[in-house]
């Protein structure tokens, strides 16, 4: 099901990032963990915005940016933020697989 903000005209092109605070809190994420995603929202967003950047101006397909960054290994902050996000969830497991 897609939530969208008011201002969303379309499921395509949303005009803002959805965070499952609920989802996040019921896992024991603290205020500390937030600051943490945002932190890393933030770096994923520049992240992009530079890689976009650097691509033809007619590359403005899901396509391009697919073939640009292929399995993101060729980019090391895109690395260091997988692991850095892979860590802090794994210290949260989801609680259904506590059970």
């Amino acid at each position: 099901m897609f939530k969208a903000y008011v201002i969303d005209t379309s499921a395509i092109n949303p005009g803002g990032i959805r965070v499952g605070a609920p989802a996040m809190t019921t896992r024991g994420f603290k205020e500390e963990e937030f600051v943490k995603i945002v932190d890393f929202i933030d770096r994923a967003i520049r992240v992009a915005a530079a890689i976009q950047k650097s691509l033809p101006k007619e590359a403005n397909k899901l396509k391009d940016w697919k073939a640009a960054i292929g399995d993101g290994s060729g980019f090391p902050e895109l690395v260091q933020l997988k692991k850095e996000v892979t860590e802090l969830a794994g210290k949260y497991p989801l609680p259904a697989l506590l059970e």
